[in-house]
């Protein structure tokens, strides 16, 4: 379900949000309606690469992307531009971690809380 980098990356959210519940590889139609966004098309094939959500009522608090090298060209930035937009405009907070970066968790602390 995870490739290796995703599995490291969600093994450190866990480490670092012990109090949050943490879903991988969380489809945009149980994100998503589309009453909220149009046309279910645009976002049908779509996946959140990690959702945070509250371990008490399991609100979702931030959706975290983990962005590999092919989130650097302009296509992929494009792209990922345009999966914001549509999470955001249903009032998701998203917070994307590049793999190049190599984030700990003090990166993570300081982005998500």
């Amino acid at each position: 379900m995870l490739n290796h980098s995703e599995e490291v990356f969600f093994h450190l959210l866990k480490a670092t949000l012990p109090d949050k519940i943490i879903f991988a590889q969380v489809s945009y139609n149980a994100l998503v309606t589309a009453k909220e966004w149009g046309v279910r098309a645009k976002f049908n094939r779509c996946y959140a690469d990690f959702v945070v959500c509250n371990a008490k009522d399991l609100t979702v608090e931030v959706i975290v992307e983990l962005d590999g090298p092919t989130h650097e060209t302009s296509a992929g930035k494009l792209k990922d531009k345009k999966r914001d937009d549509i999470l955001k405009g249903v009032g998701y907070r998203v917070e994307r971690f590049s793999l190049r970066d190599k984030p700990t968790k003090v990166d993570i602390i300081s982005r998500i809380g």
